[in-house]
């Protein structure tokens, strides 16, 4: 996804778990996250919990990459579930 994105001109930065993903929203605010539930350490579901309950990351758009048969919880976050 990362070398897509680029390609079409996107700048991307990648964190190897659920723990650094976090620790980058923090220090560099992005436009968009991509999210997957499925990842190293904490999952994408907490992860997703603690960005749209800090105040200062809640207003950026979150896509979740899969929800992992979950449609009700990505609902309940306000996440269209296809």
């Amino acid at each position: 996804m990362s070398r897509f994105l680029t390609k079409l001109g996107f700048s991307v930065v990648a964190g190897e778990s659920g723990e650094e993903g976090l620790r980058l929203a923090r220090e560099i605010h992005p436009l968009v996250i991509t999210l997957d539930v499925m990842m190293p350490g904490i999952n994408g579901w907490h992860v997703l919990q603690e960005l749209k309950t800090d105040s200062e990351l809640s207003h950026i758009p979150v896509i979740m990459l899969s929800v992992v048969d979950n449609r009700p919880r990505a609902l309940l976050w306000g996440l269209p579930a296809i």
